[in-house]
């Protein structure tokens, strides 16, 4: 860790507030519509109560919400499918824990807790870089539209970010067994993502990403 120079402390806060005030008026919004707002929140609760139920987790239930391909077209003459959970099956032990509760009171802390993740994981990685940072680089990894538009749609993104970022960490600092652990957990929230996970363990011979590979294999196959 590195010192923080003021110039980055200031531009982190305004970044941080804007991020704030976003998350804000997406709850507001959300909150204001009793049918559509539940976003991807419309899709984890139903899993999980089906699930809790003995039910498929994956299946089309009502409160899933309804994804249209044809934007310019009113609704009632648009082809549409249900948005249903894609999310493997490591996740469903927490959709199940939040289909415990009401999903409408769950939207607010759970928007709010991916934004103060994504907030807490950005200062951690400012923290961590060799070199400080300009404004305009913390405003992009901030306020922009990626980072918006998951905390608009109350998606799990943050949570794989800050999966991502300890894994990152963990292996600057020759922590394998730690890094294997971040890597691994990420790539059972999203398979997908163990692609990256290959190509930086092909990259490297060492016994030290030989350790990394197998605790993340470990990880994501659990």
């Amino acid at each position: 860790m590195r010192p923080v120079r003021g110039s980055e402390a200031i531009s982190f806060a305004v970044a941080a507030a804007l991020l704030i005030m976003w998350t804000n008026v997406s709850l507001q919004l959300m909150q204001a519509d009793q049918v559509t707002t539940l976003r991807a929140m419309g899709s984890f609760w139903p899993s999980g109560a089906a699930a809790n139920h003995g039910l498929d987790p994956y299946g089309p239930y009502p409160l899933v919400p309804q994804t249209f391909f044809r934007p310019l077209v009113p609704r009632e003459a648009a082809p549409g499918t249900r948005d249903i959970n894609l999310n493997p099956p490591a996740l469903l032990p927490l959709f199940q824990f939040t289909a415990l509760f009401d999903p409408r009171a769950l939207l607010g802390p759970w928007v709010a807790a991916n934004a103060a993740i994504v907030i807490l994981t950005s200062l951690l990685l400012m923290c961590a870089a060799a070199k400080p940072l300009r404004w305009w680089q913390i405003f992009c990894a901030l306020p922009m539209s990626p980072v918006r538009d998951t905390i608009w749609l109350g998606q799990i993104y943050g949570v794989m970010l800050l999966c991502a970022a300890l894994g990152w960490f963990a292996l600057t600092r020759q922590r394998s067994i730690a890094a294997g652990i971040a890597i691994g957990v990420l790539a059972a929230i999203k398979p997908n993502s163990s692609y990256g996970r290959r190509f930086y363990i092909g990259s490297s011979s060492s016994a030290r990403w030989c350790l990394c590979y197998r605790c993340a294999s470990c990880c994501g196959m659990a």
